[in-house]
């Protein structure tokens, strides 16, 4: 038997996403004794030792090493020129000449670069922990890792082409205690499928994983809590053993060229004209009951949304409060795209998967008229905000309604219709649906006083190969003002929808104050319509729903909202005259200062479950004067809804503002900015967009006017929330 290794020894920086190494046919090669590296505090096999290569004498890049064994060494700075060997050498690639990557024992390496940023803790050290990376005499061993650098996840691509079935072993290590949580997917690269899943934790002694592979097999790593996901070494070893104490060499005979694709090879291979990876993992494989969540690599990849339980109702799954949001860091938003100004935007805030790597949309300014954009995922600092990472634009969509944003406005002559991009018919709410590959859009006139069932949401379509997007059509709703509907939309899950909605799974809503209340809603508002269809509802049709919820003005009641002000709404005269809808027994009323901008989601995971908006609400003295809105001063608040309560409004066993949130509070890691001392109107922070992630359970909020840049301008940032049981 022999093994070689991977081991991650450097500070380099790249943004590559797999490495490629492929065994190829060769005699019986001669074991290289070696130290059996870290110990792991939990090992998927019994093996306990895993031999590495000692590494060749330093020599001049570019040029023969030396030779150890019977074997000739080379070492080289170019990894281009490491691309084919055989015989008696073996090969040594460098990042640079300082810097060893990688040792590899008489392959064919297709290594182009590494699967993603790497970086180094300890380049020399003693503890057991960190793999050796030289001789036992050298006692050499580094601690350094792959890591998410921009994304959530990296690949390392792994192409055995002998068709038999080897030892590959993962060890990761959480060598700074930064209490990581990572998932490992072995995926079938051929169409996506995992093939085995497993999770790791508390790995700061370090922690193997071990399976036995056949063909091309891609292993995904997934960041699903902590600072990052990491890979500190990668083995590979000869024909698959039995875990032993100390592995030994069997005679097992080499399978056929066909392996069977199954995670537990059987006796009879099926026949296939190209070898299909398998992973059989060495230790208990992984549990089919609860499927894994995964990331689909692909242009437009699909993440899994998270089952829910087929059981028992899902409706009497324990609801989300405020001990689910665990609050993990944040990150800058750029403060330049589409040639304009990205402060001052309105915000919505949406993500999809692109080629496997986390992206976010937004809109730019509010004086673009909306114009939308694209960003990478740069990770998060738990530090000052003006440490924390800052999201690169990966591509201006710019105008995304090429004429569908339309609306009636009685400035326009004639029929009064619109579409052209204004300051004054803002973008609320972005949602794009992975599945459908649709870019919604939610918007509104800031000021309408004339058309109360104005469109208020439509949906383009995004062509990733030519960069060009298409606006396919806005529509209102059947009976529900679009003070109700402009805030966004979201996705309802689809067991609550076949049992309640009659299929219909598109939320849409938000609610909240805007001008000329008396087509609004005090509070949030949802209600539910099919996916609209250009062919079947025209563009500026109206979509018949099903109302979730709402608080209209001439109802009994309000949202509730914590107590701490003191309204001079509402019949009201400030400073002397209190109006109605102040607090009582401790329950306050949605006031005129309390907004909600496209800050919404349908959280839906095995364990709990609810309905989230987060609003800013006035605190302290609230009033009108000088023809505005006045608060004293102002927080976030959180609202999560119990979706049995929006099942009865659903059912008509009770009326859309008969409800009202099962949990609310108030919560310091957003910051107010520069409202914390009061506001007009709208004021200058917005929660401005909420998406949450079901691949791995994280809510991502975006936050307008956060933080500084130069004298003038306060830019977006975004904040992220582990969700938990």
């Amino acid at each position: 038997m022999f093994l070689f290794i991977v081991v991650i020894a450097a500070a380099q920086t790249t943004n590559a996403q797999s490495i490629s190494v492929e065994l190829a046919e060769k005699t019986p090669p001669v074991e290289d004794p070696g130290d059996p590296g870290p110990p792991p505090t939990t090992t998927t096999t019994t093996t306990t030792t895993l031999p590495i290569i000692p590494r060749c004498p330093d020599g001049i890049a570019g040029a023969q090493a030396g030779s150890q064994d019977g074997y000739n060494y080379w070492s080289f700075d170019d990894k281009s020129r490491c691309d084919s060997f055989s015989g008696t050498d073996k090969i040594y690639c460098f990042e640079n000449p300082q810097v060893d990557l990688m040792t590899v024992d008489r392959l064919d390496l297709a290594f182009d670069r590494p699967p993603a940023a790497s970086y180094g803790w300890v380049s020399n050290t003693t503890d057991p922990r960190a793999p050796l990376t030289s001789s036992a005499a050298d006692a050499g061993r580094v601690a350094a890792a792959w890591y998410s650098g921009d994304s959530l996840s990296f690949t390392v691509d792994v192409n055995l082409t002998d068709g038999v079935t080897h030892l590959v072993a993962l060890y990761a290590l959480d060598w700074d205690n930064a209490g990581r949580t990572e998932r490992v997917d072995a995926v079938d690269p051929a169409n996506g499928s995992v093939l085995d899943s497993r999770t790791v934790s508390s790995f700061t002694g370090g922690q193997y994983l071990v399976y036995n592979v056949t063909g091309h097999v891609q292993f995904r790593i997934t960041d699903v809590a902590g600072a990052n996901a990491v890979l500190s070494g990668l083995f590979f070893g000869g024909p698959s053993l039995p875990p032993t104490v100390t592995p030994t060499p069997t005679a097992t005979p080499r399978p056929t060229a066909t392996p069977t694709p199954t995670v537990t090879p059987t006796a009879t291979p099926r026949p296939t004209a190209t070898p299909t990876p398998t992973v059989t993992p060495t230790a208990t494989p992984r549990p089919t009951a609860t499927p894994t969540p995964t990331v689909t690599p692909t242009a437009t990849p699909r993440p899994t949304v998270t089952p829910t339980p087929t059981g028992n109702d899902p409706l009497n799954k324990p609801v989300l409060n405020q001990s689910s949001f665990t609050y993990l860091g944040s990150f800058r938003m750029p403060t330049y795209a589409n040639s304009w100004s990205t402060a001052f935007s309105t915000g919505g805030l949406t993500h999809r998967y692109v080629n496997g790597q986390l992206h976010f949309l937004t809109t730019s300014h509010v004086y673009s008229g909306g114009l939308v954009y694209e960003t990478n995922y740069p990770g998060i600092s738990t530090g000052d905000i003006y440490s924390a990472p800052q999201a690169q634009v990966v591509w201006n969509w710019g105008d995304v309604y090429t004429g569908k944003k339309e609306l009636q406005d009685a400035q326009v002559p004639g029929d009064h219709w619109t579409s052209q991009l204004s300051s004054g018919d803002p973008t609320y709410g972005l949602y794009y649906d992975q599945d459908l590959g649709r870019l919604y859009w939610s918007y509104g006139d800031w000021y309408n006083a004339d058309f109360p069932f104005n469109p208020s949401f439509g949906y383009s379509v995004l062509n990733d190969s030519t960069g060009v997007v298409t606006g396919v059509g806005t529509w209102s709703l059947t009976d529900r003002p679009e003070h109700f509907t402009r805030g966004g939309t979201l996705r309802i899950p689809q067991w609550f929808a076949d049992s309640y909605t009659g299929g219909r799974s598109l939320g849409v809503g938000f609610g909240g104050y805007f001008s000329i209340m008396s087509g609004g809603s005090w509070g949030p508002a949802l209600a539910a319509v099919s996916d609209p269809d250009i062919n079947a509802s025209p563009d500026r049709s109206a979509l018949n729903n099903v109302p979730l919820l709402g608080y209209p003005g001439n109802a009994p009641d309000r949202c509730h909202r914590d107590a701490d002000y003191t309204s001079f709404y509402d019949s009201g005269t400030y400073p002397t005259t209190t109006g109605q809808w102040n607090s009582s027994n401790g329950t306050g009323y949605w006031t005129w200062s309390d907004i909600i901008y496209g800050s919404s989601a349908w959280i839906d995971m095995p364990q709990l479950g609810g309905v989230l908006f987060i609003a800013k609400v006035g605190q302290g003295n609230v009033w009108y004067e000088s023809s505005d809105r006045h608060a004293q001063r102002g927080t976030f608040e959180w609202f999560v809804y119990d979706p049995k309560d929006i099942a009865a409004v659903a059912t008509g066993a009770k009326q859309q503002w008969q409800i009202q949130p099962k949990y609310e509070w108030t919560d310091n890691t957003l910051p107010i900015g520069l409202d914390q001392s009061g506001w007009s109107g709208d004021g200058f922070n917005q929660v401005g967009g909420v998406t949450f992630d079901s691949t791995t359970n994280r809510l991502y909020v975006l936050v307008n006017g956060s933080w500084k840049d130069g004298c003038c301008e306060w830019y977006p940032q975004v904040y992220v929330y582990q969700v938990q049981p």
